[in-house]
């Protein structure tokens, strides 16, 4: 039977970034879709929920607990005083599966993290940590006051929920399966070629259009009998 995690995304749209127009609770969003499909690949049941507003953290947890998840996964951004920059990651207390769970899931995401002021931090009166079922994480992955920091949380939504995942991964001893690659598709360019219809010989050969039609322009003008064919190579 599979792990069952869920993943409880920031609702603070008004934690405004310093960089890109957009909020904590935007880019929780999107780093909490993309791990939910990770986590999925790699053979996890989860689930996440979008909902807004002054109940939607208390309704997560009550959703959680309900599920009956065997983890629950907070996906936050920070803010201090925007020179700050790090990974923040907070567990319930120590010993216990909620610091073994939070501890994976650093080790994997603080590493990549372009923040150097990184720690795990027992957080026991947060309420997601007190009030699930489940043991808690609370993923502090950057810090979004900062405006290079809020950049690179921007543009790297895909790695942070990757690596999160990777950490869950690790906790659960479970493999992590990377996301597959689409194939190139492959560019066909058109060879024009000019044939002598009266022996079926090639007389020329242009990858511009322009250059085959002047040669046949040519060979017809001396009363040759030229006609002109395409083939995507």
């Amino acid at each position: 039977m599979a792990y069952k995690i869920y993943v409880s995304p920031s609702d603070q749209g008004g934690n405004t970034y310093a960089y890109g127009d957009t909020n904590e609770m935007v880019q929780c969003q999107k780093i909490a879709g993309l791990l939910v499909t990770a986590l999925q690949r790699c053979g996890f049941d989860a689930k996440t929920s979008y909902e807004q507003g002054s109940q939607a953290m208390y309704n997560r947890v009550k959703e959680s607990n309900a599920w009956g998840a065997d983890l629950h996964l907070c996906i936050h951004t920070n803010a201090f005083n925007t020179q700050v920059t790090g990974t923040r990651i907070f567990y319930y207390a120590k010993p216990g599966k909620s610091y073994d769970a939070a501890k994976a899931v650093y080790d994997a995401l603080a590493p990549v993290t372009p923040g150097t002021s990184d720690n795990i931090t027992p957080k026991p009166q947060f309420y997601e940590m007190y009030r699930t079922a489940a043991p808690a994480v609370y993923v502090e992955a950057e810090f979004h006051d900062n405006k290079d920091a809020a950049k690179w949380i921007i543009e790297n939504v895909q790695t942070i929920a990757e690596c999160v995942c990777k950490g869950v991964c690790d906790h659960f001893g479970v493999a992590y399966r990377e996301a597959e690659q689409e194939a190139p598709t492959q560019v066909l360019t058109a060879m024009y070629r000019v044939v002598d219809e009266q022996d079926n010989r090639q007389i020329g050969a242009f990858r511009n259009l322009d250059n085959a039609l002047n040669m046949a322009k040519n060979h017809l003008l001396q009363g040759r009998d030229v006609c002109l064919t395409v083939r995507q190579e």
